[in-house]
């Protein structure tokens, strides 16, 4: 019991320092409301694009390739689709790999033209990143070999702005870029593939995706335009992999020398590789936002630490005074003992305040344990604070 009356003796202390001074708490308030919600949108931010995992299965088992050191055409994290092919062929670390390019398209046939963004893809893709269409179909092994019947898979966006979301849109006959297509399949809401991938006028939504068209640059081994993706073997590790294609990179520099010697192989977590580009800048923020917010709670904290120092300085006076003696160093400016209360340390309280170890050792020397004198009680109305006890 005596535990919860401190504890309420504190809390209507603390309220009486808030009050004391309305400014100073509206004023810590408005900061630390400021503060901490920019913290709080920021962090939202940093776990959504760092920390929350891809939208796909088992993502920290999916991971990115491509070449480096590029001397022979291309850039950036691109790879030649030979080299593509032979990296499929020649690793044993990987449960299957597939690459991807984009490509404008042009979608018409079932009522006015439509430009967009697609990708063409091969066979392996989606089963790589382990996702389930919304309705119809996957692409199946095979459906990006010359000649296979031409089949398309769609957006839950585009699905919803041109067919009203009506399921018969699977099985519907469309053009694309001018040859017929089969739309086999419609994507759930929350896939986004590539994820993380932005533009100068925002992020990059695909909304078709269609087999690998065949091209001339598909022969190319020094033609670098596609990215390459795959995924890990359960119980094999990016380490792993990553020496087993510095391997295959050697033998393909043997093999093809003058379009593979100087070629590196970058082997990246695709989390990594989404988030790679923005992870300072959001880290940056973090921290910018972070400071202002410990700064804000020191500063709030010293405020009112301040002021609670002048009135525990001003109480101790208080006490000394009607403890009946040392007039001659006690002497409070008003001519009650309760304009000791109302002063502080600048000097309006009494002469006292900046010697009050001095004064209780002389309390103590006047009065002395046993000798049967005892300390006034305070004024009625005055609520002193347990912590301000003179010391034994």
């Amino acid at each position: 019991m005596k535990l919860l009356a401190d504890f309420w003796q504190d809390v209507r202390y603390g309220i009486r320092l808030l009050t004391k001074n309305r400014r100073l708490t509206a004023g810590g308030v408005l900061t630390l409301a400021v503060v901490v919600g920019a913290n709080t949108l920021m962090f939202s931010v940093v776990h959504g694009v760092l920390v929350r995992q891809l939208h796909y299965e088992q993502p920290d088992r999916l991971v990115q390739l491509w070449q480096s050191g590029l001397g022979g055409g291309g850039r950036g994290d691109w790879v030649s689709f030979p080299n593509f092919k032979d990296w499929a062929a020649a690793n044993r670390t990987f449960e299957d790999m597939a690459a991807y390019r984009f490509s404008p398209m042009t979608l018409s046939g079932d009522g006015e033209a439509e430009s967009m963004l697609g990708l063409q893809v091969t066979d392996r893709l989606f089963s790589i990143l382990g996702v389930q269409p919304a309705a119809g179909r996957l692409f199946e092994r095979g459906e990006d070999v010359p000649g296979h019947e031409r089949v398309a898979i769609i957006s839950h966006a585009l699905w919803q702005r041109r067919y009203a979301a009506d399921r018969g849109a699977v099985g519907k006959q469309v053009t694309v870029n001018g040859n017929p297509y089969t739309i086999v399949g419609i994507m759930p809401d929350e896939f986004h593939f590539p994820s993380g991938l932005s533009s100068e006028f925002g992020p990059i939504q695909v909304d078709m995706w269609i087999p690998m068209l065949q091209a001339p640059d598909l022969a190319k081994r020094g033609s670098h335009n596609f990215w390459v993706i795959a995924r890990l073997k359960t119980g094999n590790t990016i380490e792993q992999a990553r020496a087993e294609m510095q391997n295959i990179r050697a033998n393909l520099a043997l093999q093809y020398p003058a379009t593979n010697k100087d070629l590196g192989v970058t082997v990246a977590s695709l989390q990594d590789y989404v988030t790679g580009s923005v992870r300072p800048a959001l880290l940056l923020l973090l921290a910018a936002v972070g400071v202002p917010y410990v700064c804000s709670c020191d500063r709030s904290r010293t405020s009112f630490r301040t002021g609670s120092r002048s009135v525990r300085l001003a109480s101790e006076c208080l006490r000394i005074h009607q403890a009946g003696g040392f007039e001659s160093d006690c002497k409070p400016r008003g001519s009650e003992p309760a304009a000791c209360i109302r002063g502080g340390p600048d000097g309006d309280c009494c002469d006292a305040v900046d010697r009050r170890r001095s004064f209780d050792s002389k309390l103590r020397q006047r009065h002395p344990p046993g000798s049967g004198i005892r300390a006034r009680k305070p004024h009625s109305g005055y609520h002193q604070p347990s912590s301000l006890a003179l010391p034994e």
